[in-house]
């Protein structure tokens, strides 16, 4: 029987994923699950103990609210997330990330 519930945990899991630049094999290396059970898992054909998923959530930078239901992402979660990807950039170039960050913030004031 489909579970919809896993469809979309797993869509999500893989959109993230995919949207960090991390592969599969470094994911289920982290979750110590075979790539196989990964793909199945993205796949919405298998599903993950709780444990591994809230250290996805943890890992992937994904609020469990979202991860599970769907639901927005929190200020809190998005803020973690651009921690995440800043401290992925080298540390001589973060200063462009934030220049860039600085630009697109000075768009929205008027």
């Amino acid at each position: 029987m489909v579970d919809p519930y896993k469809i979309m945990i797993g869509r999500r899991i893989k959109d993230r994923r995919r949207k960090l630049g991390i592969t599969q094999e470094v994911l289920a290396e982290k979750l110590d699950i075979s790539v196989k059970h990964l793909s199945d898992v993205e796949r919405g054909v298998k599903g993950l103990s709780i444990e591994n998923l809230v250290f996805v959530g943890e890992f992937l930078g994904m609020d469990m609210n979202y991860l599970i239901l769907g639901d927005a992402e929190s200020d809190d979660v998005i803020i973690n997330r651009l921690k995440f990807l800043y401290l992925r950039i080298s540390p001589d170039k973060r200063h462009y990330a934030l220049e860039a960050f600085e630009a697109i913030s000075n768009l929205s004031v008027s």
